[in-house]
């Protein structure tokens, strides 16, 4: 079978193809409508990281009674894995800026450092990240981070530190806001 593409266009691969299939595949099951009901179809366009995907996981929550707890549980390893990665990240700007961490929170840097962003939050490092981020040279860094790392810090990093006790207690399942925030790949 073949596909027609604009010039310069290749076809999708095998696993593009199947990503899409997928998404469409969860896209019809998340929004199962009576034979009755009509049916809206809505176009989102839009460059990335511009909301299209917010969008979607809004319309979800007020109109399909929103995510199942195993939906959010979904998200909470990209959760984590955003919080891991955006303290490394500062902890980089806070080096580059010349910013030292104050005693027992720079020992814990070194730690986060070579900390895996595929790594779940126990309670104990989330009180580490609390921490650290509550550490002046980390604020001051953050507060600066658009001169050194512009577009490697996602906007809603404040919300999951100020939010990492809850976020890293045992048992935590994602809240409708923490699935909004989230900045998960589409």
């Amino acid at each position: 079978m073949g596909a027609l593409c604009p010039r310069g266009h290749t076809p999708l691969d095998d696993e593009e193809n199947a990503h899409f299939r997928m998404e469409e595949s969860q896209a019809r099951d998340s929004f199962k409508i009576s034979s009755r009901a009509p049916v809206h179809k809505i176009l989102l366009l839009g460059a990335g990281e511009s909301g299209k995907s917010t969008f979607f996981r809004q319309m979800k929550i007020l109109f399909q009674n929103g995510f199942n707890e195993n939906e959010r549980l979904g998200y909470k390893m990209t959760i984590h894995s955003h919080m891991i990665r955006g303290v490394q990240t500062l902890l980089d700007v806070a080096g580059k800026l010349g910013l030292e961490l104050s005693g027992e929170q720079a020992e814990m840097a070194e730690r986060w450092r070579a900390t895996s962003s595929t790594e779940q939050l126990s309670h104990k490092q989330g009180q580490e990240l609390a921490r650290l981020w509550a550490d002046e040279a980390l604020q001051k860094a953050w507060a600066r981070r658009d001169e050194h790392h512009r577009g490697e810090f996602y906007d809603s990093l404040e919300y999951f530190f100020d939010n990492v006790d809850r976020i890293s207690k045992d048992g935590y399942i994602p809240e409708h806001n923490d699935i909004l925030y989230v900045r998960a790949r589409t």
